[in-house]
């Protein structure tokens, strides 16, 4: 197996040099062969020139013995081993064989003059001319084996040679080859000394003016980048950590802050709950005392003032109460589990119809959907959702308040409370969930300007987002999330009719 590229190049090296070799030798061998094909056939046709024209007078006076004398001079050529004068009318004058028994050979029976290479002879027939009156014709036949000899030592020779530049191509690749693997070798070693060990402060040693130098500089740039980098890296991890270290004791003391806050925040709601509502008892009860005591001493202008301290003492404390309510949802623990949305809604449906017995609203329910929520908290959100559609839809003469789920194509529930109410201007979209911030005078609809404001940051606390559409005279729907929450099942209404119950 040929692993390494010291072994690869010193095998590119000695295959290129043996098939150059080889094509050379292949080359010149058959240009020698058909050179020596040419030189054999002019070779023969003067030879036969020669002896056409000095066979002329023989033929003429039919003097057979003067042309096998003049035939016989062909043993001086050790090539021919057969040749003949044949008359105009194709007959043999005469005939010559080296084995010395002419009577034993004639030469082929056909008239056509040219040559022909047939296994190891050469065979040439031409036309004896005086002038231009044809004579007769003369037959040679030369025996190449001498020269099949000579070609096969030609191939011995490439053969040999060959063999030799194999070897020696090796032994010069194989140190030639040394120039370009060995820079390689050190850059792979490199590589993968940096790689395990994680160390870029390792340079490859340059030498030499060519590409390779040109890589292993390409390649020293390299580490010495990715080196600042890696301190780069370390610095800003070390200002990481410190950071880190800091950022903890951040946290820590902010947490302590928070806990403190909080801490305060309790002992202000404990405040609230204690010094100003007990003031607020103080003047709805004497109000009350007053009423019963002295209302026949009163006009009716006096027992208005008193219904009105009375109804803004009643006011002040449902202010107060929903603050408390607030800040308590802020501080209190968030237990996130899977609850029944449904059955929540159903809870504060049921609420607010024991407390408003004298009135009928249609309500549907998508029952059984299923949420991670804290249902205390959540809870308290649904209470206000549920009583502003309640509220803001008495005027209606058939109210109605629905509650479901949508969903798109991305499988992210959308939960609903709609009602069929006044409305409001879509304008006031973006305060409506602002504290205080109401679109209606207390006396059409009574309110503490607080339920929407926790709503708002109870959907907060959840991960989730809350917001509104609405018309005037039409009615309106409040939209929320609940985060990566989502329910369990949905019964679609046009799968299962919604739950209705008449109040």
């Amino acid at each position: 197996m040929i692993n390494t590229l010291q072994q690869k190049l010193t095998l590119i090296i000695t295959l290129t040099s043996f098939f150059a070799l080889l094509v050379a030798g292949i080359i010149f061998v058959g240009f020698d062969y058909v050179k020596f094909r040419e030189t054999q056939v002019n070779e023969l046709k003067i030879l036969s020139e020669v002896l056409g024209k000095n066979s002329i007078a023989a033929i003429d006076f039919n003097d057979s013995a003067t042309g096998i004398e003049i035939l016989s001079m062909l043993r001086g050529v050790p090539q021919i081993d057969n040749a003949a004068l044949l008359t105009s009318s194709n007959q043999v004058f005469a005939t010559y064989s080296r084995d010395k028994n002419p009577g034993n050979w004639l030469p082929p029976d056909s008239p056509a003059s040219g040559y022909k290479f047939e296994e190891q002879y050469l065979s040439l027939r031409t036309e004896i001319m005086d002038a231009d009156r044809q004579v007769g014709q003369i037959y040679l036949r030369a025996d190449l084996s001498i020269e099949q000899e000579r070609w096969n030592r030609y191939i011995m020779i490439l053969v040999a040679m060959g063999l030799l530049a194999l070897v020696g191509s090796m032994i010069i690749g194989y140190k030639l080859q040394n120039t370009i693997s060995k820079p390689i070798s050190r850059l792979s070693d490199v590589a993968t000394k940096v790689t395990n060990e994680k160390d870029y402060s390792i340079r490859v040693k340059e030498q030499g003016v060519d590409e390779l130098r040109n890589l292993i500089t390409a390649f020293n740039d390299m580490l010495e980048k990715i080196e600042e980098r890696s301190q780069e890296r370390d610095m800003a991890e070390e200002k990481l950590k410190e950071h880190r270290d800091h950022l903890e004791e951040l946290v820590s003391a902010r947490t302590e802050a928070l806990e403190n806050s909080n801490k305060e925040l309790e002992a202000f709601s404990y405040s609230v709950s204690h010094d100003l509502r007990a003031p607020l008892r103080s003047i709805n009860g004497f109000c009350q005392l007053l009423g019963e005591d002295y209302g026949d001493r009163l006009d009716e202008t006096g027992l208005d003032y008193l219904r009105r301290t009375q109804q803004s003492t009643r006011r002040m404390s449902a202010i107060i109460e929903s603050l408390l309510q607030m800040a308590k949802i802020s501080s209190q623990t968030f237990s996130p589990h899977k609850h029944n949305l449904s059955m929540l809604v159903t809870d504060s449906v049921a609420k607010i119809k024991e407390a408003n017995k004298d009135r009928d609203v249609d309500i549907q329910i998508t029952p059984d959907l299923f949420c991670d929520c804290d249902a205390d908290i959540l809870g308290i959100a649904l209470d206000n959702l549920i009583d502003n559609a309640w509220k803001y839809s008495t005027k209606q003469e058939k109210p109605k308040i629905e509650f479901g789920v949508i969903t798109d194509d991305k499988d992210v529930f959308t939960y609903y409370v709609k009602d069929n109410g006044i409305g409001f201007d879509m304008k006031y979209a973006d305060t409506i969930f602002m504290a205080f911030k109401r679109l209606h005078a207390n006396d059409d609809f009574p309110g503490s300007g607080i339920g929407l404001a926790t709503v708002s940051r109870i959907i907060e606390r959840h991960g989730g987002k809350i917001w509104v559409e609405s018309e005037k005279g039409v009615g309106t729907t409040f939209y929320f999330t609940l985060g990566p929450s989502s329910p369990m099942s949905i019964h679609n209404a046009s799968n299962q009719k919604a739950s209705n119950i008449q109040h």
